[in-house]
Formats: structure tokens, C-alpha cells, sequence
């Protein structure tokens, strides 16, 4: 989802503006363009060839069709070509890790090193584990990888982040649902390098020892405290959205909270990302740069000799932003965050602040260098796209406004009124960027984000989650049971509750779409950069716009039904254990047979079935068919009788008051 950016608050919006000829150079720009080209290509290794030859077509035809050369981000030279091909090597060669068959096919015995905090749910939690050796008649043999295991409390008690442990369990191999056109939950653990994962009951861990960090167990015991006074402070519905956005701990979410902020445009605020580090940044870095620039006038002169007000807000914001970072739990999309914002300070560090396409282009180099698996990562695409958007719709604002030819410093109605447009380009930028990706990830267009965002971000910046970090910290160092300012921080939760509930009653807040193709986005990004091209002639911005509209009409009217014959359909959806099927009539009508089990946030409803429905255009079901009242067949029913307009509900006749969700909970 979109995420917020410290670039976009830490630059003074009413600079003195850059000439094109006197514009930095950005040579990192083009070789990481080359560089996410060259894996998405090699993930492609089936096509490589044909989407080689296809790309080096688009530029020049791009190229003719302009009648100029083209930018310098698209004009790739040999040296980009060569890391073209280079990374689409690397990325066929270097494939996730896969199961060992002797860790899945029986019980086993296996020593691990707990790599992560305990996650936890009301009567769930899960962990992962590295450093694995499988405990064989022979001895321990190491194996490649990690393993997640899961279970109830009382099976994990007293266990915490480095403790090696013994676990006896039935491993399998990461699967999800293997649905065409929908998250597979199996690979993206795969790409975790997740090997196994089990379920374990109480007894089935052992603790052997532990392996100290000086760093990561003070930060993930000050993470637990502030879990237990959290959840013993704060009201039931106001706790789980305290955790999600001071401690990234997202097990105690219930699905009805999530629609909820996923209606008002908001739901990157549940997850601890570049959103939330970028806030606590532009926070810190400005009281900072405030505090030094209200020094007494003596020392702030001599301080200046050494440093900028600006470069010393830098260097002491990067500390604060990591040790929230560590908090957080440390996970990979919050420390690909971290090191963009890092890079960015240092930016700012050097005198490139206003550098930042060259500053985002490093972080996407190292990380993809690292792990050129991690394009595929939605985190990492949302992430990187976001900000990108946000930079370049504010250098196109900042073109577009017009120049004062006098010298006299603006005035407050001036710096306010520059500073309310900077939020809104950048909520603007942020939405409307990132759209076509939700789109094909969730099979929704949300509008509401546009003025949402612009609202709920600076709520959620200035105060929500400075008061919840500084309120979790002081519980964490106090050793308390309860939150400090538990009050204060129930009153703005609840504001922020609230606003967002709001938001998410507006008319139409979700528009549900079928997956526009991953060409069409980067057809429509590519015409998008036409238009708003200020060089381009009014009548090529015209075609350009034309061809947009073109392009995204189609999947607000459903044209992705056009053209097809009349026929009898029928879909078999995997739903694990259970059933669930789509029929298709040859007259249009619809029949959804079963839905899947529904236990606790699992519910298959919400997960398969209704993605599959939005991703065939459709947005009604004539008949609703639960065969027999078990939870592995009609759990996932209810979320389609309260989400979807249901013509006739067909039972079997018995128990029909399961149909209620109250029983199914």
C-alpha cells in the first residue's frame, strides 16, 4: 500500500529552484533502471529472449515517436545493456532455497536458532528459525534455509529472539493457496527462504541455550513490555492498532479493523514501513533543526562552522529511526525503509538533499544486489514506488509554480499555503502512483486515499505515534504494567479511529476491479510520463491523455468480460481443506458452491473467493450454495454474503442459522 516519506517533508518546499542545465547528474538512475529490468526479465527466464527483444522495440519506437532522444533514464548504453543481462542471469541463476526432503518427509528432530521476535495473536503466535541442523542417528547434519513454526502460547512459553532450541514436528513445505492470479502465501515464504513450517503442541520445544546480542535483546525485551502494558492500558479496539503502529506487532488486527482502514485508504499505517520511519524522521529532524536554530546566537555561529542546523538534525535523527526500526521487530521491509532513509540523511549530510532520485536509486541497487529476489516483493515494489512518486510529483509541482521576481522572504500565508500544497501533491502522488500496483495485487481502486491520507498521515506523524513510541519507551526502561499516558493516547487513537471510520463511510470508497495486466501498468506508467511531460506539445499531451483513458476505462466497466463466448464456466478454487467453486452460466449468471473454512483471521472468503470473483468482473452472486453447515465448506460464505449482493442463499436445510456470523466466530 502507499507509504509516507521523510524526503518530501524534510526539503524546504519554497527553495530557490534548479535549472535544468545546472541540475545535478544522476548516473545511479539509469544502472538500477537497468538493474530491476534485468531481474524482472530474468524471473521471466522462460521469455528472456522475446522480452529483451521487446523492451530494446519499445525504446525505439519511444525514440521515433518523439522525434528526440530520450531521457537519460531510458536511453541505456552498453554499460546498462551488460547489467541488463548480467542481472537477468543472476536472478535465473540464484533461486530461493527448496526444501530438504528429509526435513518434510516424517517426524524429525531438529536444532534452530530463533532469528525473530515471538509474533503473537490473541491464542496464536509463530517464529521463525535459522541455523538449522537436522538431528540424525549420525549426528546433526546443518541444512539450508528457515523454518516457521506456529501454536498456542503455552507451547513458546519463556522462549524469546537467539534462544536455540530442540523441536520435534511434522515439517511441510511452505504452500499457499495456488489460485491463478492471487497471492500465493507459499512463495512468498519461499522467498523468505523459508523451508519448512509446522505446528507445535506444548512439549514440543526445548530450550538448549541462547546466543546473546548486546543489541537485539534489550530492544526486543523493551518490545515485549510494552506489548503486556499496552494490552493492559489501552481499550480492546484502541490496543491492536497501538501495537500495529508503535511495535509493528499486527497478530491482535481483526479483519473488520482492516477493511476498515483498507476503505479509508490508510491501511499502510497498520504496518510498520517507510510510512511510519518517515514520519518519526520528519518529526525528529525538524525539532532538531528547530532547537539548534534557537541556540544562542554566539554558539549557533560557532556550531555552524562545523555543521549545517540541517546536517546536525541528520545525524541525530538516524539514530532514534533505528532503534524504532529495531522495535518494529526488524523485519525486511522495515529495514529496506530504514536504509532509504538512511541514505537520504546522509544526502542531506553532504548537500545532496536534493538529490533524492539518485539517493533512492543506491538503496535499490544495494538491496537488489543483496537479494534480487526482493523486486518481487510487494513490500519492496509499494515501497520504492511511493517514494518515487512522491519525488517526481513534487519536482513537477515545483516546475509548475510560478517564480516571485523579488527577493523578500515569504510570507506565513505563503510558506502555509506552499506547505498545505506540498501534502497534497505528495498524497496525491503516493495514491494515484501506486493505484495500478493495488490494483493488481488487491483488485481494488481506492479514491478515498487522495484526501484521506492528507488528513490521517499529520495525525498519525505529530502525534499518535510520537506519544505511543515515547509512552511505550518509558514503560519499556520503567519496567511498568501499565502505559504511561494511557489516557492521552486511548483520546488520540480514538481520533485517529474515528477519522478513519469516516473515511471509510464515504460512498463508494472501494471501487473492487479485476487485475489489470502487469504490460498495461507499465504501458499506462509510460504514457502517464508523456503527459505529464512539460516539454511535450499540447496536442501530444492531448494523445497521451486519450490514451490513458483508454487504457483504464476498461477495468471500471468490466471489459475484461468483453468477448467472451457464452458458455457454461466452472472453477475450482483451492481452498486447502474444504471446497469452493465458481459457476458461470452461459446466461451471465453467477453460483459461488461453498467457501472454504473460516478460523480465526483465516477466512477463505475474504482471501480466495472474493479476489477471484473481483478478479472476473464480477460484483454480484445470483445463487449462494452451502452444501452442508461445516466450517471447512461455508466459513468463508459469510464474508460473501456481507461483501457481495446475493440474489437467492441456497442450504441443505439444516442449521440454517449458521448463516449468521456471530456463529461462526
Amino acid at each position: 500500500m502507499p507509504t509516507a516519506s521523510p524526503v518530501s517533508g524534510v526539503s524546504d518546499p519554497t527553495h530557490t529552484h534548479v535549472s535544468a542545465d545546472t541540475r545535478v547528474a544522476r548516473p545511479l538512475v539509469p544502472l538500477a533502471v537497468a538493474l530491476v529490468v534485468g531481474i524482472a526479465l530474468g524471473d521471466l527466464s522462460d521469455r528472456f529472449p522475446l522480452g529483451a527483444c521487446a523492451l530494446a522495440l519499445g525504446l525505439w519506437a519511444g525514440q521515433r515517436l518523439t522525434r528526440r532522444s530520450l531521457p537519460r533514464v531510458l536511453a541505456f548504453g552498453r554499460l546498462q545493456w551488460l547489467i541488463v543481462l548480467a542481472a537477468a542471469v543472476y536472478a535465473v541463476a540464484t533461486p530461493p532455497p527448496t526444501p530438504d526432503v528429509r526435513l518434510t518427509q516424517e517426524t524429525v528432530r531438529v536444532r534452530a536458532v530463533l532469528d525473530s521476535p515471538i509474533r503473537s495473536m490473541p491464542q496464536w503466535v509463530s517464529v521463525t528459525a535459522t541455523d538449522l541442523r537436522l538431528d540424525l542417528p549420525g549426528g546433526d547434519v546443518p541444512l539450508p534455509g528457515r523454518i516457521r513454526i506456529a501454536g498456542p502460547p503455552e507451547a513458546f512459553t519463556d522462549l524469546r529472539y537467539g534462544d536455540v532450541v530442540r523441536i520435534t514436528a511434522d515439517f511441510r513445505p511452505p504452500r499457499g493457496f495456488r489460485n491463478p492470479g492471487l497471492f500465493d502465501y507459499g512463495e512468498w515464504l519461499a522467498r523468505q527462504h523459508i523451508v519448512g513450517v509446522a505446528t507445535l503442541k506444548p512439549g514440543e520445544i526445548e530450550r538448549e541455550g541462547h546466543e546473546r546480542s548486546p543489541i537485539l535483546d534489550p530492544v526486543y525485551a523493551w518490545r515485549e513490555r510494552i506489548r503486556l502494558a499496552a494490552l493492559a492500558s489501552l481499550p480492546e479496539r484502541l490496543a491492536p492498532v497501538f501495537l500495529a503502529m508503535v511495535t509493528g506487532e499486527t497478530g491482535y488486527l481483526t479483519s473488520e479493523l482492516r477493511d476498515r482502514f483498507m476503505a479509508s485508504g490508510t491501511v499502510h499505517l497498520l504496518s510498520i514501513s517507510g510510512s511510519h520511519l518517515g514520519l518519526i524522521a520528519v518529526v525528529i529532524f525538524f525539532l532538531v533543526r528547530r532547537l539548534v536554530c534557537r541556540l544562542p546566537e554566539r554558539l549557533l555561529l560557532r556550531l555552524t562552522l562545523i555543521a549545517t542546523p540541517s546536517q546536525i538534525a541528520a545525524v541525530a535523527t538516524i539514530i532514534p529511526v533505528t532503534g524504532y526500526a529495531l522495535l518494529a521487530g526488524g523485519q525486511v521491509a522495515t529495514l529496506r525503509a530504514l536504509l532509504m532513509i538512511a541514505l537520504y540523511l546522509l544526502a542531506v549530510m553532504i548537500h545532496r538533499e536534493d538529490d533524492l532520485l539518485n539517493a533512492l536509486a543506491l538503496a535499490a541497487l544495494m538491496i537488489l544486489v543483496w537479494d534480487p529476489h526482493a523486486l518481487l516483493d510487494l513490500s519492496f515494489q509499494l515501497s520504492f514506488l511511493s517514494v518515487l512518486c512522491i519525488a517526481l510529483g513534487v519536482d513537477w509541482w515545483r516546475a509548475g509554480t510560478p517564480r516571485t521576481a523579488d527577493e523578500s522572504p515569504p510570507t506565513w500565508r505563503q510558506r502555509l499555503s506552499s506547505r498545505l500544497s506540498l501534502v497534497l501533491v505528495t498524497s496525491i502522488a503516493a495514491t494515484v502512483g501506486t493505484a495500478p500496483l493495488v490494483a493488481h495485487h488487491f483488485h481494488q481502486v481506492n479514491w478515498v486515499g487522495l484526501a484521506s491520507n492528507a488528513v490521517v498521515i499529520p495525525l498519525a506523524g505529530a502525534v499518535v505515534v510520537p506519544l505511543g513510541l515515547a509512552s511505550g519507551v518509558w514503560a519499556a526502561i520503567e519496567n511498568t504494567t501499565a502505559l504511561p499516558l494511557a489516557q492521552v493516547n486511548a483520546a488520540a487513537l480514538d481520533l485517529l479511529v474515528t477519522v478513519v471510520e469516516m473515511f471509510a463511510r464515504w460512498p463508494a470508497s472501494i471501487v473492487h476491479v479485476a487485475a489489470p495486466p502487469l504490460l498495461i501498468i507499465a504501458l499506462g506508467y509510460l504514457v502517464l510520463a508523456f503527459l505529464l511531460d512539460r516539454r511535450m506539445a499540447p496536442w501530444k499531451r492531448g494523445v497521451a491523455g486519450g490514451v490513458l483513458l483508454v487504457l483504464v476505462m476498461p477495468w471500471g466497466v468490466g471489459m475484461p468480460r468483453w468477448g467472451s463466448v457464452p458458455t457454461l464456466e466452472v472453477t475450482f478454487l483451492d481452498v486447502g481443506q474444504g471446497d469452493g467453486a465458481m459457476v458461470r452460466f452461459p446466461s451471465g449468471h453467477v453460483m459461488v458452491v461453498d467457501g472454504g473454512k473460516r478460523f480465526h483471521e483465516l477466512d477463505l472468503g475474504r482471501m480466495v473467493v472474493a479476489p477471484m470473483l473481483w478478479n472476473s468482473g464480477t460484483q454480484g452472486i445470483d445463487y449462494l450454495v452451502a452444501t452442508h453447515p461445516q466450517l471447512d465448506h461455508i466459513g468463508g460464505l459469510v464474508y460473501l454474503a456481507e461483501h457481495f449482493t446475493v440474489g437467492e442463499a441456497w442450504v441443505n436445510g439444516r442449521q440454517p442459522a449458521l448463516w449468521a456470523a456471530d456463529r461462526l466466530n
